[in-house]
């Protein structure tokens, strides 16, 4: 995560609004691309439906990606 607010810092040219919104944006797809990927190995074995893989990025980029990024950001006095 430090490494994304890195990147987030330089590209916002260190705006506090612009650096919080591009960590929560880039958190949040990159936990959706795990869950996708975590659904398409289990997908191999066990064939699921669309919905599951909703729900398997879904969950992850809201609890981890969203939520677990303010709770950094707080910690990291970004906010």
């Amino acid at each position: 995560m430090s490494y994304i607010l890195k990147i987030s810092r330089r590209i916002c040219n260190e705006n506090k609004i612009g650096v919080r919104s591009i960590f929560l944006i880039v958190n949040m797809i990159i936990t959706a691309a795990i869950g996708a990927a975590i659904w398409l190995i289990v997908d191999w074995f066990a064939n699921l439906s669309v919905i599951s893989l909703i729900c398997a990025m879904g969950y992850p980029a809201i609890f981890i990606g969203f939520i677990g990024s303010i709770f950094y950001l707080m910690n990291k006095d970004v906010w």
